[in-house]
């Protein structure tokens, strides 16, 4: 069965980079904040979970910031944030 979890993103600097660790049978569907805390929404096979996990790392940028190395980036969702606008990439693995 598929099941959504939200995973808190850990060692997130407050910044451009995070971590989350996850289930090697997840897929990440969303990013947000809540209660001034990162979390991102995956999908997890619950039927096929492994023993094994899998980092997932995070990188964000504001409007108008180089990118580096974007063609090692999954473009997940653009968030705004007290006036602030964030474009969130997943690295790819």
């Amino acid at each position: 069965m598929n099941v959504i979890y939200k995973y808190l993103v850990d060692q997130y600097d407050g910044l451009l980079t995070g971590k989350v660790t996850l289930p090697v049978s997840s897929n990440v569907i969303d990013i947000g904040f809540q209660e001034h805390n990162l979390y991102v929404w995956a999908i997890v096979d619950t039927e096929h979970l492994p023993n094994t996990t899998k980092d997932v790392e995070i990188e964000i940028y504001g409007t108008g910031q180089g990118i580096k190395n974007i063609d090692q980036l999954t473009y997940l969702k653009t968030i705004h944030v007290e006036g602030y606008v964030w474009h969130v990439f997943i690295k790819n693995v």
